[in-house]
């Protein structure tokens, strides 16, 4: 199961801070929540998230991550967790809907 693009913008905007979205390449950039960028935590914004291919990379801890284990790792939540939330709450796969950054 495809984890909702709505669902991992939603999960992104709640722990990385203020992302940044990058209209000429369709990404998100914010700070990471996994390494916490050392001392420029708020100031630095390493963490990218690409929806096309649906992964991030964090170019200060230099990881990379599919959506799925970058949410386990910054949510602290189990694969199951994750797939129950989603549909629990019934997340769309349609991303043209308006998304509730502030509902998570």
């Amino acid at each position: 199961m495809k984890i909702p693009d709505t669902y991992v913008l939603n999960k992104f905007y709640a722990y990385s801070g203020e992302p940044e979205y990058k209209k000429f390449d369709n990404t998100y950039n914010a700070g990471c929540p996994i390494c916490r960028e050392g001392k420029s935590w708020g100031n630095k914004k390493r963490l990218y998230y690409y929806p096309q291919s649906n992964t991030f990379y964090c170019f200060n801890c230099s990881r990379s991550w599919s959506a799925l284990k970058w949410l386990c790792d910054a949510c602290n939540l189990t694969p199951d967790e994750i797939y129950a939330e989603i549909e629990d709450t019934n997340f769309s796969l349609d991303i043209s809907k308006k998304i509730d950054f502030l509902n998570c």
